[in-house]
């Protein structure tokens, strides 16, 4: 059975952009797209990310030739941002819904007919857009991290009616902060040893406004301010699993390999090997 874990990763994305992409009238082969690059950049805390076409067809489980043509049409709609280099092509998230050319999905007539009309109306209206009434209750709600979601991070279970109580009455930035400090405090050797501290306590003593030093660590090489959480997700990685990097250079040796004979196979590389860009650029328009 399934069982993912907030705390094993997430990806952060705002309730304004969620509510502009169900508005969206696009077929499922586009969403799964935006979705994906979604993925692979907010979810890894970049802008934007290097995707080549055998990662979308190995994620997606589609032809390429179906991919090329929902990624044109999500960049001609300014949904995607594409940026062609010769290192490779990167793709970026527009969050800017409002330069988004489509037409809200909310009064869009059923044809039948998934492909998007060539015209619309250009960004959303603001009345487009399904609000909830502005009551006090629903207001301090938006400005809440849920409960919950702190419960299931923090390990020490008990007097959880006091906990959310206390919880509540914290302001958005304070529960956002005891969040990110939550992961590095169930490193310490404190909580490692058997010592965490009661949710209740943990809130009263605003224990996330504490430094915590690498001695106190119980693995001080993973404590670095400098450090990126990716880079420390790697490094814990490699504990787990030793091999794990190998294996990846393996498969993204493989993955390059293809790409090359793929790209020659169409005359997209130029006699010294490097990609042409030009003659990739036209392969796209055909295709």
């Amino acid at each position: 059975m399934a069982n993912p874990q907030w705390e094993n990763g997430y990806t952060r994305i705002s309730n304004e952009i969620m509510e502009a992409l169900y508005l969206l009238d696009i077929n499922i082969e586009a969403m799964k797209i935006i979705i994906f690059i979604l993925r692979k950049t907010y979810g890894y805390h970049k802008k934007k990310d290097r995707i080549s076409l055998s990662q979308f067809k190995k994620a997606l489980k589609k032809e390429k030739k179906h991919i090329c043509r929902n990624i044109k049409k999500l960049t001609t709609m300014k949904i995607i941002i594409k940026i062609q280099s010769d290192d490779g092509t990167e793709y970026e998230f527009n969050k800017n819904y409002e330069e988004w050319e489509v037409v809200p999905k909310q009064g869009v007539p059923q044809t039948g007919n998934d492909s998007f009309p060539k015209q619309g109306i250009r960004g959303f209206p603001k009345q487009g857009h399904t609000k909830e009434t502005p009551t006090k209750e629903n207001k301090q709600k938006k400005e809440q991290i849920d409960f919950e979601l702190f419960w299931q991070a923090y390990k020490n279970k008990k007097d959880k009616h006091k906990a959310k109580q206390k919880w509540d009455k914290l302001k958005l930035e304070e529960q956002q902060a005891a969040m990110d400090y939550i992961p590095r405090y169930l490193e310490t050797k404190s909580v490692k040893d058997g010592y965490q501290r009661l949710p209740t306590t943990f809130i009263n003593s605003r224990t996330w406004e504490n430094e915590i030093k690498p001695k106190e660590m119980s693995n001080p090489e993973e404590f670095d301010e400098e450090m990126s959480d990716m880079t420390r997700l790697e490094l814990r990685q490699d504990k787990i699993d030793p091999g794990w990097r190998e294996r990846e250079a393996k498969i993204t040796e493989k993955q390059n390999k293809e790409i090359a004979i793929w790209r020659k196979e169409r005359g997209l590389l130029n006699p010294d090997g490097s990609v042409n860009l030009a003659a990739c650029l036209e392969y796209e328009k055909k295709h």
